[in-house]
C-alpha cells in the first residue's frame, strides 16, 4: 500500500473511510489501482496506490515532485526494492517506473500536478481528472 502526497493549505477537514471507496483502475496500468484521497487546492493529489504482483506504472515525470510512503508490501523503484515502512521524495521533473516486488503493495502517495508541463502528462492528468 503507498500513500503519496503534497501538503498544501486546507481550509476544512477532510475524511475518508477508505474501506468505503471502490478503487479505480488506471487504464494504462493493469493491476495498479487507486483511491482519491484529496485533490488540492494547488491542482495536487493524494492518492492510495494498490499494485497487485508484479504490475507496474511506466515510466512518467513528476513536473513538481512526487512523495509516497510504503505501507504494506514492497515496492521497486529507484533501481532497488523498497519494504514496508520506506519513504521516498522524488523531486520536481524527476522519473520514477514503480513496481510491486512480491506480493500486493499499498502506497501513500502526493503529487502536485503543474500548469504548462508535456502534453502527454497533462494527457494522462486529463484522463485521470475525468474518472474522478
Amino acid at each position: 500500500l503507498l500513500l503519496a502526497g503534497y501538503i498544501s493549505a486546507m481550509s476544512e477537514a477532510i475524511q475518508r473511510q477508505t474501506t468505503e471507496m471502490a478503487w479505480r483502475e488506471f487504464a494504462d496500468a493493469p493491476g495498479v489501482s487507486y483511491k482519491t484521497l484529496r485533490k488540492h487546492d494547488s491542482g495536487g493529489l493524494s492518492l492510495l496506490l494498490r499494485f497487485a504482483p508484479g504490475a507496474s506504472y511506466h515510466p512518467h515525470r513528476h513536473p513538481a515532485g512526487e512523495e509516497y510512503f510504503v505501507l504494506e508490501g514492497e515496492l521497486d523503484d529507484l533501481g532497488r526494492s523498497w519494504p514496508q515502512g520506506s519513504y521516498l521524495w522524488h523531486p520536481p521533473g524527476s522519473f520514477t517506473g514503480p513496481q510491486a516486488a512480491r506480493g500486493p503493495s499499498f502506497l501513500s502517495s502526493s503529487l502536485k500536478l503543474l500548469n504548462g508541463f508535456e502534453e502527454e502528462a497533462a494527457s494522462a492528468l486529463s484522463e485521470l481528472a475525468v474518472r474522478l
